[in-house]
């Protein structure tokens, strides 16, 4: 299992499917599932930038994973975005129930994301929301990266500007490594 990480508009999610694709994995990405399946009240309250509760989260994940031949042979966008999913996850690890092979970190600069998000024109995509995702990622889900590195899981931090390929082929090599 591969997990990929970054704010809003880093790029994560194409590079997540590139990936899966490449490697023959799963993808799963949280927001466009979520977007797709839940309530509209669920999807008003998204576009507000708050996130979905945990036990909620960690049920989708549950049901991807069991509807997966391998659980291992997936990649992961968007989660997990809290310590509670985070520790979830790594409890799943140490159990051997699943095996995170690497947590890929796309790092973009926040004025570049900004003009990203608003230039895709998502309905969900407005200063005001894109700025408390940011705020809501620096307080919950950054220190998930750090957290994992202090258990070993290895992390790969790769810049997330410049060419898709170029950044697809980084990311590749850093697996490899």
């Amino acid at each position: 299992m591969i997990l990929i990480m970054g704010l809003a508009g880093s790029g994560k999610g194409t590079q997540g499917e590139l990936l899966a694709k490449k490697l023959g994995y799963r993808y799963l990405s949280t927001g466009e599932f979520l977007r797709t399946y839940i309530t509209e009240e669920r999807q008003k309250q998204m576009a507000a930038g708050k996130l979905i509760n945990d036990e909620e989260m960690i049920d989708i994940i549950k049901q991807f994973l069991s509807d997966n031949e391998s659980s291992n042979d997936c990649v992961l966008d968007g989660f997990p975005r809290s310590r509670s999913q985070a520790d979830w996850l790594m409890d799943q690890h140490q159990s051997k129930n699943l095996d995170i092979e690497a947590l890929i970190y796309i790092n973009v600069p926040h004025e570049e994301l900004v003009e990203r998000l608003l230039a895709r024109g998502r309905h969900d995509d407005n200063e005001k929301a894109i700025m408390k995702r940011f705020e809501e990622y620096a307080r919950s889900t950054a220190p998930i990266i750090e957290n994992y590195r202090k258990k070993g899981i290895k992390i790969i931090e790769v810049e997330g500007r410049g060419e898709i390929d170029d950044i697809h082929r980084k990311i590749l090599t850093s697996l490899r490594a």
